[in-house]
This record gives structure tokens, sequence and C-alpha cells, in this order.
């Protein structure tokens, strides 16, 4: 049998980038995710439209006040 596939080295080698890589990584994943949401769900655009009706301050960047 082979004994160099352990379950510690086949989580390693699974593992992805870490740091700025894997937050950018992410970011451009859900970017993607969104984009197929919104071409593919009518109830996902009705969704976003209707926060955009209701609230259109969400479109406004929040600065604090002290």
């Amino acid at each position: 049998m082979n004994q160099e596939s352990t379950p510690k080295k086949d989580a390693q080698a699974l593992k992805g980038k870490t740091g700025l890589r894997r937050l950018l990584n992410a970011t451009g994943y859900s970017l993607k995710g969104f984009k197929a949401a919104y071409a593919n769900e009518a109830a996902f655009r009705e969704e976003i439209l209707l926060v955009l009706c209701i609230d259109p301050s969400c479109l406004i960047p929040r600065l604090a006040c002290a």
C-alpha cells in the first residue's frame, strides 16, 4: 500500500492560495455568482430592484460623522 497518501497531505494539496490572493479569488467568485444570479434568476432581479426603490441611500457611501 502507498503510505504517502495521508489525510494531512491530501488536505494540504486541496488548499488554495492564502492571504490577499485568497481574498481576491473569493471576491471574484462572489461577483461571478451575483452575475449568474442576475442573469438567470428573475426573483433575484426583482429583489435588487425592490431594494433600490425602497432604499436609494444604499447607493450612497456612508461616512462616519463624529
